[in-house]
């Protein structure tokens, strides 16, 4: 075996390592075709590869089949608690960033319970006086400021 490895390298230029693993691909794909070949084929698990027009096909099916009926809320059932904040993100309107409580701050696009503390004690430290002083809170970065920006006003 070791004379094989070493024979391969020399040929190939390749580290013992980089031969090793090409061998060992190499012998996985020689396996799986071998268990391809041997494995009965049944009529339900045809094994060839789906065309584009079959996909097409599958796609205009779903688009026209009813939608699943949804289930009505059962309220014996104890809800599970969420991940997800309580305040829902904000949509319209705007938050004074100088006056806005911690929910208030938190129903902002991209501002979590950590944020939104950090601007609170950059508030006490001093006010806003310009929107864009927000990007000095650690955590909030041009993008996250962006998505806000049409919801913050500084009074």
């Amino acid at each position: 075996m070791k004379r094989l490895l070493s024979l391969l390298q020399r040929h190939a230029g390749t580290t013992r390592n980089e031969t090793i693993v090409v061998l060992t691909l190499l012998c996985g794909l020689v396996a799986g075709t071998i268990v391809r070949r041997l494995s009965p084929r049944t009529a339900l698990s045809p094994v060839r590869p789906a065309s584009g027009l079959d996909i097409s096909r599958r796609l205009d099916s779903l688009a026209a089949s009813p939608p699943a009926p949804s289930r009505p809320y059962d309220r014996s059932r104890p809800s599970r608690p969420s991940s997800a904040p309580s305040a829902r993100k904000r949509t319209s309107g705007t938050v004074n960033i100088n006056m806005a409580s911690i929910t208030d701050l938190q129903s902002l696009p991209g501002i979590g319970k950590a944020t939104a503390e950090r601007i609170l004690e950059r508030r006490r430290q001093r006010p806003f006086r310009r929107i864009d002083e927000l990007m000095d809170v650690r955590g909030i970065g041009e993008k996250k400021f962006e998505r806000m920006r049409p919801f913050l006003a500084v009074q």
